[in-house]
């Protein structure tokens, strides 16, 4: 499980020009554990191994959407690798809005 101290440590070594000021947790899912990073970008860690596959698809897939629909979707301005283990994770603009649950 992905905690604060390793979201700085991580996103830090692959992306050292991007300064932290502040990191917060956002949320999670099934499969990934997202954080809050300067109030503006959402930053995404795959909890499992058998995640990383989908996350893959998902960078080479949603770019590909962008053209095609309407909404807003996640532009992946950021792709890591973490220190442990080596799983790709995703930073990118928060999308301001209201999410799919159900109700």
């Amino acid at each position: 499980m992905v905690h604060m101290d390793q979201v700085r440590e991580d996103v830090g070594k692959n992306f050292p020009e991007l300064k932290i000021a502040s990191i917060s947790y956002a949320g999670e899912g099934t499969d990934s554990r997202a954080f809050l990073l300067n109030d503006d970008l959402i930053f995404r860690f795959p909890k499992h191994q058998e995640i990383v596959g989908q996350l893959n698809a998902e960078i080479c897939l949603l770019p590909l959407l962008r053209s095609y629909i309407q909404v807003a979707i996640p532009d992946f301005g950021y792709i890591g690798r973490r220190r442990e283990g080596g799983f790709p994770f995703v930073g990118y603009k928060k999308i301001h809005g209201v999410g799919l649950e159900k109700s």
